[in-house]
């Protein structure tokens, strides 16, 4: 059984503030990719933690639910946090594996299915890794996420993702670069256009 929470509210500065989860590659939005990407790998659940868009109708699939981080814009261990919060309010989580992940990288449904069977390998949390760990782009079990999220203090914000989710000690699952790609930028953009 698996959830997911998505993270799709960040400012875009270098994208001169546009809504990264509307922008289309191939013939979906971003969004929308990384929302097939889910439900591929079993979601029953997903936690968008963003501004709710008014385009979005959710396709076949798993119901999605919307939430933001308190403030807006506290970052994203604070956006992980409010996803965690807003999928305890469901009897889905216990027991739950959760995958979390930006919504920016849209090649993510060729990587998410290699951390899903990494994680009903073992227990324990699983981490994708490239050039580096790809700390937004991990399943962890429901209890311990729930757990390090509780802990963060009220009031903060920008807190590092690595800080919050290293406590869990994830197994790290290499997977193919070009399926973590994120879109920061025009340039990343127009890259992933082309792919």
């Amino acid at each position: 059984m698996c959830a997911a929470v998505v993270l799709a509210g960040g400012r875009a500065r270098r994208l001169d503030g546009t809504s990264k989860p509307d922008l289309v590659v191939g013939d979906h939005t971003l969004l929308e990719r990384t929302y097939a990407a889910c439900r591929d790998i079993g979601a029953q659940l997903v936690v968008v933690v963003g501004p709710q868009l008014p385009s979005w109708t959710t396709p076949d699939g798993p119901p999605v639910v919307w939430t933001r981080e308190d403030p807006p814009f506290a970052g994203p261990a604070r956006a992980v946090a409010a996803g965690v919060a807003a999928l305890a309010d469901h009897p889905l989580a216990s027991g739950a594996r959760v995958a979390v992940l930006a919504c920016d990288m849209p090649h993510v449904g060729t990587v998410l299915p290699v951390l899903a069977e990494a994680a009903d390998a073992g227990p324990g949390s699983v981490v994708a890794v490239t050039t580096h760990v790809q700390w937004l782009l991990g399943i962890h079990p429901w209890k311990p996420l729930h757990d390090v999220c509780a802990a963060l203090p009220p009031g903060g914000a920008n807190e590092s993702v690595r800080a919050l989710l290293a406590p869990l000690h994830p197994r790290e699952v290499r997977v193919d670069p070009a399926g973590a790609e994120d879109i920061d930028t025009w340039v990343d953009l127009r890259r992933a256009r082309e792919q």
